[in-house]
């Protein structure tokens, strides 16, 4: 997954509670519930909302992963270590270090790229048949949205092209499937890679002869493909996967682009071919959907 949240606590146990969930499976979950429990009633959020994975115990600490799913959901640090240091009792014992950081490492995104003002999720969409710089687009229900930090990134600090009230110069929405056909841990990458330096043309140019819907007389040509109808890419399976805690996401970006530079072929009214290589395709959002 990516840009969710992680941190990789350290307790230090006491000796009663420490005997209790060495190789004992049982008391190991009960410690996560225990952990769970304190989480959400701290911060009224929801059970499912948070991961609780790889638990290691040595001689004197419980360290386990917690992950927060919720796309609004973050804590610093010294929040933490009020919350549990401040519940000994409960025979969590103390916390004595925390690592905090993002899970889809393989992305290579810093904190810097990302933006949580753009984080998402099913409830917080536009209505169907929304229009973003003149274009409809279907929101992505059902899909979990990461911000990345795009504002004043573009045309000398210019925002116009960002817009949500479909007004002049505003840019139109569309969907990329990342890395399909591509190995799981691969596909984080090529996100990464497209987010930071770009997209590549299509290897498979299947559209490049057809006539151009928007430009009559002209080609398609070679490009990247895009569409505005999120469904269309999830029929059409071009989407790459990865995997992360034995559970399988879809990852697609959300993206704008400029509605003057959009090629479209006739047959194939719901793809958008744009010339690669240039500043008319700008990811602004990650979205992840659990299979």
């Amino acid at each position: 997954m990516l840009y969710l949240k992680k941190y990789n606590l350290n307790f230090e146990l006491m000796e009663q509670t420490k005997n209790k969930l060495l190789n004992n499976e049982k008391e190991k979950k009960s410690f996560n519930k225990k952990l769970r429990k304190t989480i959400t009633q701290s911060y009224k959020i929801n059970e499912e909302d948070i991961i609780i994975s790889s638990p290691i115990i040595n001689s004197d600490s419980y360290k386990v992963t917690l992950i927060f799913k919720s796309p609004y959901f973050d804590l610093e640090k010294q929040e933490l270590f009020r919350l549990f240091n401040n519940n000994i009792n409960d025979e969590l014992g103390k916390l004595k270090d925390i690592e905090k950081g993002i899970i889809f490492d393989g992305c290579k995104l810093t904190r810097n790229m990302l933006d949580y003002r753009g984080n998402n999720r099913d409830g917080g969409w536009d209505s169907k048949g929304a229009k973003r710089g003149g274009e409809e687009y279907f929101p992505p229900y059902g899909w979990t949205g990461y911000g990345l930090n795009v504002l004043d990134k573009y045309d000398n600090g210019d925002n116009k092209w960002f817009g949500y009230s479909n007004s002049e110069g505003e840019w139109c929405i569309a969907y990329h499937g990342v890395g399909r056909e591509q190995p799981p841990n691969e596909v984080p990458k090529i996100a990464g890679y497209i987010i930071k330096d770009g997209f590549k043309p299509s290897r498979v140019n299947v559209r490049k002869d057809d006539e151009d819907l928007r430009h009559p007389g002209n080609k398609c040509g070679i490009g990247v493909y895009c569409t505005p109808d999120i469904k269309y890419i999830e029929e059409k399976e071009w989407i790459g996967q990865t995997e992360f805690n034995g559970e399988k996401y879809k990852v697609v970006l959300m993206l704008r682009v400029n509605p003057k530079k959009i090629r479209q072929s006739r047959d194939f009214p719901k793809e958008y071919i744009l010339e690669p290589n240039t500043n008319e395709i700008r990811p602004y959002r990650i979205l992840l959907k659990k299979i």
